[in-house]
Order: structure tokens, then sequence, then C-alpha cells
């Protein structure tokens, strides 16, 4: 499936918002790994962030749903190589984004 996508998308990155069971998941990796595309992981609940983690996708769309954090998970996403970057436009229990916009110049900072 993933060979046909990129083909025919001419596609360099995949969206894994809720690939079958944790197996499934690791062929997913595995395939996106042989194909050179980065697999953007969209995890749903803690869970699914650790095993997405464990499991060696390239980064997670969404941060971690759960805090206080501490150091064991910390640490293992700070010790995860194939960690190419963490995004979170999606933060959990954090200001959305709609309050920077409502107070901020967003659309002037040139990023």
């Amino acid at each position: 499936m993933l060979t046909r996508y990129k083909k025919y998308y001419g596609t360099h990155n995949i969206k894994s918002y809720v690939v079958g069971n944790r197996k499934q998941r690791q062929y997913m990796v595995q395939a996106s790994k042989e194909l050179g595309i980065c697999d953007d992981g969209r995890p749903l609940d803690l869970k699914l962030n650790l095993t997405h983690v464990i499991d060696g996708f390239h980064w997670n769309e969404h941060t971690l749903p759960i805090t206080p954090l501490y150091n064991d998970v910390i640490q293992m996403f700070a010790n995860q190589a194939s960690r190419k970057h963490r995004r979170s436009s999606v933060n959990y229990g954090g200001r959305s984004r709609d309050y920077w916009f409502e107070n901020s110049e967003v659309h002037d900072n040139g990023s």
C-alpha cells in the first residue's frame, strides 16, 4: 500500500492516525523506513504516544495528553535516535492556536 501511495502521490510523508494493532503499526514503521517515507504518528492517547516512540515512528503530531511527565518518559523521548523533531500543533491542556492568533501577531513573525 505504501509503495503505491508513494508512487502515485510522490509523497515523502505518511500520516498514521490509528493503524491497527501494535504489530501492524510496527509493520507500517518498517515499510516506511524501507521506502524512505517519514511516518507521522497521530496517536489519540498516552499508550499510543508511548508505543509510537518505542516502535520508531519519526514523530508524533500531538503532545502527550498527560502531565506531569516523569523523568522516565522524558528520557525515553530524548533517547530515541529515530526522532527527527517534535511538533505540538495540538497541545492537550495548553493554550490553543486561537489564543496565539488572538493575542499575538503570529502572521507577521515570518515563520
